[in-house]
This record gives structure tokens, sequence and C-alpha cells, in this order.
């Protein structure tokens, strides 16, 4: 018996007026009653071998979640280079593009202005009286 038991045994016998042998009976009831609960709590608990094996069996499992990982990222980097070299190669060509015909209409603006200043002149000059 333990101390706690040793006090509700005193309290049993002398302050409830009860015999010796049903206050016994008593504790040791409520002794056994506790004791299969607390078994039943630590029998739910796992032990330092089924948490080392989950352990490990998580280990492996991050490891193989780690190098799909890698091998996910890798064959995405390896598509994202081969969609960025198509795009250059697509925007170079507008580029180009835009280039050529920026360059046909800059033409055509210049002899434009070049028309324009001759008439330009031409109507200051016949205003002048200089040009019939």
């Amino acid at each position: 018996m333990t101390i706690g038991n040793l006090k509700l045994y005193d309290i049993f016998r002398n302050d409830l007026h009860l015999s010796d042998a049903k206050a016994m009976e008593v504790v040791c009831t409520m002794d056994e009653y506790y004791e299969r609960k607390s078994f039943a709590k630590t029998d739910q608990l796992a032990t330092k071998a089924e948490l080392s094996a989950v352990k490990s069996e998580l280990k492996e499992d991050i490891g193989k979640v780690r190098s799909e990982l890698k091998e996910d990222i890798s064959k995405v980097r390896s598509e994202l280079k081969e969609d960025i070299g198509q795009l250059r190669v697509e925007l170079k060509t507008d580029i180009n593009s835009l280039e050529s015909r920026l360059m046909k209409h800059l033409h055509s603006v210049t002899i434009l202005q070049y028309l324009l200043l001759i008439g330009s002149i031409a109507a200051l000059l016949r205003y002048a009286g200089l040009l019939k």
C-alpha cells in the first residue's frame, strides 16, 4: 500500500466507520481500478522501437519526395529554358520586322517632309513675287 492508500484506508475506517476488512476492500478496489486505467493509458503509448520505425519510414518518404521534387524542378527548369529560347527567337523576329517597317515609314516621312519643305519655299517665293 502506498501513503495515499493508507490515508484513504484511515478515512474509510475512522471517519466513515467501516470495518477494517471493508475499508481494505474499498481501497484495494479503487487501487485496482486506477491501476487498470493507468495501464490502459500507457498501453496505447508507442514504444521507442515503434517510434524509431516510424521515424525511419518518414525519413525514407521524405527522401523519396525530395528526389521527386528535384526531378520535377529540373524538368520544369529545362522546359522553361526551352520556352524562353523560343520566346527570344520570336521576339528577335518581331523586333527585326518592326524595325524594317519603321525604317520604311521613316523614309516615307523624310520624303514627305522634303516635299513639304519645297512646297513651302515655292509658296513663299510666289508670295514674295519672285516666282510666277
